[in-house]
């Protein structure tokens, strides 16, 4: 089994079914803030007839293993982001679930790139991030696997230097299925103003979806919203700009007529925002009180 996985059980149960499959599901079944999804855990402990104190000793292992496995990676990604940039997050807010993962990065600035957001070269310092970040990804990539258990498809990252926060997006074949969408209260309406703001900028996008990994973090995925314009950009060496025009314009746009209190009821802290221009797939987080 994986590490960072659960071994619990090492005996198939009385239906043939391996537990060790169970014990790779219900790793991702513990909410984010660190309870205990209980339906869920007493749905699959009926069903391979875990029973008595053994229930609660196997509730108790699995936030255990999950709280753990959450503090490697945590160590390990502000070690490796250290070792590249000289200084790491003050901290990492980590949360996941079968649709993917979130690292949310506070205070993380090193001297050198205050210096050049002092002189206003905020570019610069989003240059050398991204030329730092892709090569820290793969490794990255493969220790999250490692450590909680879930397969990462695709990364997204954006920062918000004025007040030096990032994030930093996993998402598994799940999260990229578009037919799979959380029916929580809203978000039609999310989904709505989200397209009219893509479409005043490119076009509707070809499909829309969301999730959340923790409540106050949602991430909302749009496939097929370049314009033609956009790819002859790209295509013709130009991806950068276009990078940070679109950056700049939609962040506005999204911030400003994007009414989160009016669909959902929550207040907007944050917005993060990235592509992959290849893929023609975009990927935003907002974060909330």
């Amino acid at each position: 089994m994986q590490a960072g996985g659960i071994s619990l059980f090492h005996k198939k149960s009385e239906t043939g079914q391996d537990k060790n499959s169970f014990i790779k599901r219900a790793n991702c079944i513990i909410i984010s803030n660190g309870s205990l999804d209980m339906n869920a855990i007493d749905f699959w402990a009926d069903k391979f007839r875990i029973l008595g104190h053994r229930r609660q000793r196997f509730k108790g292992r699995l936030l255990l293993e999950k709280k753990t496995a959450l503090s490697q990676l945590s160590s390990q990604t502000g070690k490796m982001l250290r070792e590249r940039f000289g200084k790491g997050p003050e901290s990492i807010f980590i949360s996941y679930n079968e649709h993917g993962i979130t690292l949310h990065f506070r205070n993380f600035v090193s001297a050198v790139e205050m210096i050049l957001l002092d002189k206003q070269k905020g570019e610069a310092v989003r240059e050398t991030r991204q030329m730092v970040m892709d090569v820290l990804l793969p490794d990255l990539k493969e220790f999250i696997t490692q450590t909680v258990g879930i397969a990462i498809e695709e990364i997204y990252y954006d920062w918000d230097l004025e007040d030096h926060s990032g994030i930093m997006i996993g998402l598994t074949n799940k999260s990229l299925d578009a037919d799979i969408q959380e029916k929580y209260a809203g978000y039609e309406k999310v989904h709505q103003q989200v397209s009219e703001v893509t479409a005043h900028v490119q076009k509707i996008p070809d499909h829309i979806y969301s999730f959340w990994t923790n409540p106050r973090t949602l991430i909302i995925v749009r496939e097929g919203l370049l314009i033609m314009l956009e790819k002859e950009l790209i295509n013709t060496g130009y991806e950068n700009a276009l990078r940070v025009a679109k950056t700049s314009l939609e962040k506005k746009l999204l911030l400003h007529d994007v009414d989160m209190e009016q669909a959902i009821g929550r207040t907007v802290t944050g917005l993060y925002l990235d592509w992959d221009f290849e893929r023609d797939r975009s990927v935003l987080v907002y974060t909330f009180k």
